[in-house]
């Protein structure tokens, strides 16, 4: 399984997270990260927002750390198949 595939499982699981978090979870730098990060939204499997003003439609307002608003969060655009064709 590819870097990729395994930050974009990442994201699928935890649906909302930030840069740091992955940073930290798969030990990457700041450009190996948001190379990733690129591709995967330019493939379409991520969106990248802030947030601040979707904080009362959040699902997870109750639970909330707000990490959010330390950095940008990414949401997962579920695609109809897995980076690995599944």
């Amino acid at each position: 399984m590819t870097m990729v595939t395994k930050i974009l499982n990442y994201i699928k699981e935890k649906q909302i997270v930030n840069k740091a978090e992955i940073k930290k979870k798969f030990n990457l730098s700041n450009n190996e990260l948001e190379l990733i990060l690129i591709q995967l939204r330019d493939l379409g499997y991520i969106r990248e927002k802030n947030i601040t003003p979707l904080c009362n439609n959040c699902p997870y307002l109750k639970s909330c750390s707000q990490e959010c608003l330390k950095s940008e969060i990414l949401f997962v655009e579920l695609p109809k198949q897995d980076l690995d064709g599944k």
